[in-house]
């Protein structure tokens, strides 16, 4: 008589985890998370849309100029530029400058001719920015001299202001990070004198 062969029992199979203890975002909690997104987001958006920040208005007041009536043997020597420049925000949004000062640089049109530091000098009220200052250039000779002495006999000068602005938005509770805005204005000047008349002065702003 052939011995029975008893078939082993199968291996327990380990009870499923509760779904409770699984760690998984509550759907009521998880629903308020992107709620909550979604509202500020939309917050943000309607804010922009109403005041709708622009860059500053950007301007050159006042420019005078020293050395260049000085001139002799075809060179000039360390001529220097005194600048005033201003900047207004809109009423709807304040952009500021986040620093204390700038680099500027002013060229004719393509020869540098002075660059250094124009530092924030004034602010009258929250919408008004100005800044001031007396750069001193280098010696001046050969073509570029001739080249200035051609375009200040005709009485129409071409100048180009160049600066970099670290600005930041404010708007309500909102503060944006400090952002750089390129700014360039063209000047046209009669004279290269102490009291030039301005025959053209147009700034320009863009993101860097």
């Amino acid at each position: 008589m052939a011995e029975e062969v008893k078939k082993a029992d199968p291996p327990e199979q380990p009870a499923p985890i509760p779904l409770r203890l699984t760690k998984k975002c509550p759907r009521k909690l998880c629903g308020l998370a992107v709620m909550i997104i979604c509202g500020l987001a939309l917050v943000v958006f309607l804010v922009y849309l109403i005041y709708h920040p622009k860059h500053p208005n950007y301007s050159v007041i006042s420019l005078r100029f020293d050395g260049f009536h000085r001139a002799g043997n075809n060179q000039i020597l360390s001529p220097s530029i005194d600048i005033i420049m201003r900047a207004d925000n809109h009423k709807k949004a304040q952009i500021y400058t986040s620093k204390s000062s700038v680099v500027v640089k002013v060229a004719y049109p393509d020869i540098q001719l002075w660059s250094g530091a124009l530092p924030v000098v004034g602010k009258p009220c929250k919408r008004i920015t100005y800044f001031h200052t007396i750069l001193q250039g280098s010696m001046l000779s050969g073509a570029s001299f001739a080249a200035i002495k051609e375009k200040q006999r005709k009485r129409k000068i071409p100048l180009k202001v160049e600066m970099t602005v670290p600005v930041k938005y404010n708007v309500w509770f909102i503060k944006s990070k400090t952002h750089n805005l390129d700014v360039r204005c063209f000047v046209v000047v009669d004279d290269l004198s102490e009291s030039p008349t301005m025959l053209y002065n147009k700034c320009y702003t863009s993101w860097v």
